[in-house]
């Protein structure tokens, strides 16, 4: 038949439950793991009047009574971190607007509300003031095509230096709520994913244009960069990883986003009239699972299947008819 000439494309989507698990893989080590509590620092709820006042009002040195308020008493850096992690993300919002052109924040402080790279520029500033060693780095996002540029958009986050080792802290991504066609969205719950994250986990997401800012002992090529899925940072916190490298099949879709500029990029897996098989290696006492939906959320549990053997897992997929379909492989801690 003429339709089995086609590809029949799978949206993969590589996700994991909320559940945390029992290692934090996602820290750069053990001495930032104690950090990453997935609880928001008390102390920085409690900024005095004064300070707030003078934030609102751009006073010239509000950034850094700002600093030294959030740095009193922290027993580190590493808690100074935290603090002017959880200050940014619990109080400025992402720009929505501003990122797709129409109307830009000019004062993150003021308006309350900023792109990476005005998020990046703000926490530069507090740890400057708060005596930690900080640099902005700018990168590539692995999810967003800018069509202006005909390039793989870019993005902006943090390094800090503590104890001679540099840690990568991107405030942006851990934002918890937005500024979209003018209003302010609903908090959502705290996060630390990208706060002290491991530098090979945020290769996965983007694309420093300085390799010294890879901090991996083996630097990846832009090449190597692009061709991997898209993965949610839980999943990688469970600590699976594809078994034979980069897994073949996977095509990149530039799918349309809000405005005219900007693309989402989406991972197609193309098993035709088959099955796509992934291998993968999962840690001891994780599962995985497969499931393939509809557009609208109809599940065909007969077209998705994870095998767990040990260490060593092989997922399934086809698709049930000609058309598109969502893709998922996701991940639990057995027994919890």
């Amino acid at each position: 038949m003429k339709s089995a000439l086609y590809l029949i494309p799978l949206l993969l989507f590589l996700t994991a439950n909320s559940i945390m698990p029992l290692a934090d893989r996602l820290a750069a080590d053990e001495a930032t793991a104690v950090y990453r509590t997935g609880k928001i620092d008390p102390f920085i709820l409690k900024v005095p009047a004064r300070i707030q006042s003078a934030l609102s009002k751009n006073s010239a040195d509000s950034v850094k009574d700002l600093a030294q308020f959030l740095a009193t008493g922290a027993e580190n850096d590493f808690a100074k971190v935290k603090r002017i992690h959880d200050w940014i993300t619990e109080n400025i919002a992402y720009d929505t607007d501003g990122f797709y052109g129409d109307g830009r924040a000019s004062d993150p402080l003021k308006e309350r509300r900023a792109t990476c790279g005005g998020f990046a520029g703000l926490f530069l500033e507090l740890a400057k003031h708060a005596g930690i060693k900080a640099v902005s780095i700018t990168g590539r996002s692995r999810s967003t095509f800018d069509g202006k540029t005909n390039a793989m958009a870019s993005h902006v986050w943090n390094a800090v230096e503590i104890g001679g080792k540099w840690y990568i802290v991107d405030t942006t991504h851990d934002d918890r709520f937005g500024f979209n066609k003018g209003a302010f969205g609903k908090k959502t719950a705290y996060r630390d994913t990208q706060l002290f994250i491991s530098p090979a986990a945020k290769i996965i997401e983007n694309f420093p244009d300085e390799e010294r800012y890879q901090f991996l002992p083996r630097p990846k090529s832009f090449v190597e960069f692009h061709a991997h899925p898209h993965i949610n940072m839980n999943f990688l916190r469970h600590g699976v990883a594809f078994a034979d490298g980069l897994p073949g099949g996977i095509s990149k879709e530039n799918l349309p986003a809000r405005g005219s500029r900007y693309f989402t990029v989406t991972d197609f897996l193309h098993p035709g009239a088959g099955i796509a098989t992934m291998r993968l290696h999962a840690p001891a006492g994780v599962s995985l699972f497969a499931r393939v939906t509809s557009a609208t959320g109809k599940s065909y549990d007969a077209h998705a299947l994870c095998v767990n053997n040990g260490n060593a897992s092989e997922c399934s997929f086809s698709a049930p008819d000609n058309g598109e379909y969502k893709a998922y492989i996701s991940a639990r801690e057995r027994g919890r």
